[in-house]
Order: structure tokens, then sequence, then C-alpha cells
């Protein structure tokens, strides 16, 4: 089993490499309900019965002004988003699909670098590069 350390990933919206990504992360769930029938005795165990999935995230990085990729992150757009776990080599494992941006967080401090966080809303398919 491959282990990647966290510096490989890559992030592309549509074609474009997004530049100077500090960190990515993606997190899945599933809508859950429980059945249970009425019996003359009682109630049988509850049997769980899954419902819709959703998805969501978020993208960091250094902010550039000029980067077609960060550029491409608009609030409220719907883009083609693709994770690379490590880089874009045969084999490596991505998530992708289209998600909606959902916001958009700028923050400067005096005594560091301009940085960007983008949040996403939407589905990832697991496949390979």
């Amino acid at each position: 089993m491959a282990v990647h350390h966290g510096s490989t990933g890559l992030v592309k919206v549509g074609a474009n490499v997004v530049g100077e990504v500090t960190e990515w992360s993606y997190s899945e769930n599933a809508e859950v309900t429980e059945r249970k029938i009425l019996l003359g005795g009682g109630v049988t165990p509850p049997t769980p019965v899954v419902g819709s999935t959703s998805g969501s995230g978020s993208v960091a990085c250094n902010l550039d002004t000029g980067d077609a990729g960060q550029d491409a992150m608009t609030t409220g757009d719907t883009v083609a988003l693709t994770l690379h776990v490590g880089d874009d080599t045969s084999g490596n494992k991505t998530f992708a699909g289209d998600v909606a941006i959902t916001g958009r967080e700028i923050s400067n401090s005096a005594e560091g670098i301009t940085t960007v966080s983008f949040s996403y809303s939407g589905v990832l398919a697991e496949g390979t590069v």
C-alpha cells in the first residue's frame, strides 16, 4: 500500500492546476434513518437505511491573484474539481466531480502571507490517474 506525504498533493479546477495550495480536505456523509417494525409483542431491532449522500470540503492556498485555478473558484459557481493524493502520476488516487463553490475567505496579517480558503459542496467520485 502506498503512503503519500501531504506535500505531494495537487488540486485542479477543470484543466487548471490551482497554484500555491497549502491544504485540501474532503468529507463525505450519508443520511441514515432506522427502520423499525411493530410486532404483536414488541418492535424489531432497528435496521439502518441509507438515504442520500453529501460531500463538502475546502482548499486553502497562498493568495496568487494571477492564478487561473484560484480565479476559477468563484463563490456561487459550479466547477469541475479534482483532488489528487500525491501528484498526477499514473496510479495515484483522485477524488473528482462537479462542486458548488460555497464560500471564500481571504486572510491577511502583518507578519504572514496573504491566504485564501475556498469551501465547496458536492460528492466526489474516487478514482485513479
